[in-house]
């Protein structure tokens, strides 16, 4: 549904269990405002039918927040998102031209991530997490990404050089 607002039935059908456990599920999740009731505007109403209408259930899209991070070789996107992925705020800067440490670079990262949950009248109770992407291919195992994503000018022995030193061992 264009809404993506469903009723208790469907919510049942869908996940192939009783009416009866979705109510019980929802009344936990209604309480906490992680789901709430979703009024269909009077015109989208079908007025031909009769007896009670259902009762229809969407995520509170409000209830928590998400720090998109992308780094890209030349910037670093900021984004705050609610839970349907609606941006909330957003900034964008270029990736430092020397960095002397990780430790520097995620942490004017997390400050800039700070900053920016801050301007958007948010409080770091209000998120949910943060998401980091990075763009090509990241080797799972050790956190880094391949040397076919670093710029030219990279370390002669490895190709590293974006956007952290060069760790490579000793050739």
């Amino acid at each position: 549904m264009a809404n993506h607002a469903l009723s208790r039935t469907e919510i049942a059908a869908a996940l192939n269990i009783s009416t009866a456990a979705v109510t019980m599920t929802t009344k936990s999740l209604l309480d906490e405002g992680i789901v709430i009731p979703y009024e269909v505007p009077y015109e989208n109403q079908d007025h031909s039918r009769v007896g009670r209408k259902q009762s229809l259930l969407t995520i509170n899209p409000r209830w928590k927040y998400i720090l998109a991070i992308e780094i890209f070789p030349e910037n670093i996107n900021l984004a705050i998102t609610d839970l349907m992925g609606d941006t909330v705020s957003a900034r964008s800067f270029p990736v430092p031209e020397s960095i002397p440490s990780l430790e520097e670079f995620f942490g004017k990262i997390a400050g800039d991530g700070h900053a920016l949950i801050e301007s958007a009248g948010l409080t770091p109770e209000q998120m949910l997490g943060a998401g980091v992407s990075m763009q090509g291919d990241v080797d799972p195992l050790n956190g880094i990404a391949p040397e076919s994503l670093y710029p030219e000018g990279a370390c002669a022995p490895c190709g590293n050089s974006w956007p952290l030193p060069c760790r490579c061992p000793s050739p």
